[in-house]
C-alpha cells in the first residue's frame, strides 16, 4: 500500500511489471514481442489513502470483463490488419 501511495501526485497512468518478462526474454531469444495492457480497476492514490478497501475492487465485473474482451479483441483485430498489409 505504502509503495502505491508514493504514486500520489506523480501523473502516472497506470504501473505494470509482468510485461517486462516478456520483452526481456523476447530479446533474449531475438523474438518478436508484444503486449496488450487493459485497465480493469482505476484506484485513484487520493481516494486510497481515503479508504484503503476500494484498491482492486471492480464496479461492475461482468461489465468490466464484457469491455476487455472487446478491448483486446480490437486490438488483435488491429495487429493483424496491419501484419497482413505488410505481406
Amino acid at each position: 500500500m505504502e509503495e502505491f501511495l508514493k504514486l500520489k501526485g506523480k501523473d502516472l497512468t497506470t504501473s505494470e511489471m509482468e510485461c517486462a518478462a516478456l520483452y526481456f526474454l523476447g530479446n533474449l531469444r531475438k523474438l518478436k514481442t508484444g503486449c496488450i495492457l487493459v485497465v480493469n480497476t482505476y484506484e485513484p492514490p487520493e481516494e486510497v489513502e481515503k479508504d484503503p478497501s476500494i484498491v482492486y475492487q471492480l464496479s461492475d465485473q461482468k461489465l468490466v470483463s464484457e469491455r476487455m474482451d472487446l478491448a483486446i479483441k480490437i486490438v488483435l483485430e488491429a495487429i493483424y490488419t496491419l501484419e497482413t498489409a505488410r505481406k
